[in-house]
């Protein structure tokens, strides 16, 4: 039927197979797709806000958004995570807008 030299020769192909297919799937869950959406910068002295669909994001690394002035909108690109905090002292007053739940961090602006 086959000899050695056949079977070794399949054995080594179907390895580089493996190997590529495994470098294929490890790549596509490793580079996670970054979606980025228009955003209007929101600040006042009880946060910094990223809006989207007339609803604001309360954003914990605000300093990423010192340059932008309020108003402004951005490309950006942001995930929840409520173990995010600042480190900004902010007043008292309650944000006078609709706020999605919870604290988002920016992951990018374009």
């Amino acid at each position: 039927m086959y000899n050695k030299n056949t079977l070794y020769q399949m054995s080594n192909k179907m390895k580089s197979i493996l190997i590529l297919l495994s470098l294929l799937l490890l790549t596509s869950v490793s580079c996670k797709k970054k979606t980025y959406q228009s955003m209007t910068v929101i600040k006042g002295c009880e946060g910094t806000y990223l809006r989207l669909n007339d609803k604001d994001h309360e954003i914990c690394n605000e300093t990423l958004l010192d340059k932008y002035e309020d108003g402004t909108v951005v490309e950006a690109s942001i995930e929840r995570n409520d173990n995010c905090v600042s480190d900004r002292i902010r007043c008292a007053m309650p944000h006078n807008h609709e706020c999605e739940p919870g604290t988002f961090k920016i992951i990018k602006i374009k």
